[in-house]
């Protein structure tokens, strides 16, 4: 077992050593979910096939002793089809992990949270601002036990 998270590990660190590596910051707003914030990488397995965790966490509705939280984790691959000089298109596929937590100090106190996995499907777009900053918007459903719509638009930064 230790041999093979070892050599897990090392693939993963000469992944990211020889690729390109890209990271950054965007807006996201889910149809189940509302509107938030989302930071996402990219990391190249070649020319046109990428690797991307993102992060987001969406904002809730403010209601007085109540405390909602809402984040998604995703891994996707995009695979990209270089349209013009600046524009690429990509499909998605990935897998998410959706959390939520909802927790109350009225009259009973409680705390409920759920963890769902599920997959990504989807497709986006690339714009090239400069050599080192990259444009996108990202639109996918996310099908978990919670499905819902995702569009993410933000920019990126090559390292």
């Amino acid at each position: 077992m230790r041999k093979n998270v070892f050599t897990t590990l090392a693939l993963l660190i000469a992944v990211v050593s020889f690729s390109q590596t890209k990271v950054g910051a965007g807006v996201v707003y889910g149809s189940e979910s509302d509107l938030g914030l989302g930071v996402k990488a990219s990391f190249d397995i070649s020319e046109k096939l990428k690797v991307s965790p993102s992060m987001s966490y969406f904002f809730t509705e403010s209601i007085p002793e109540l405390s909602t939280t809402m984040m998604s984790f995703d891994a996707d691959a995009h695979y990209f089809f270089k349209l013009k000089e600046k524009f690429s298109v990509y499909p998605l596929i990935g897998i998410n992990l959706f959390y939520t937590s909802v927790s109350s100090s009225l009259n009973s106190a409680y705390s409920v949270s759920s963890t769902d996995f599920g997959i990504n499907l989807g497709g986006g777009l690339n714009y090239t601002i400069s050599n080192k900053v990259t444009g996108f918007s990202e639109i996918k459903a996310m099908l978990n036990n919670g499905n819902q719509i995702v569009f993410s638009a933000g920019v990126m930064y090559s390292l």
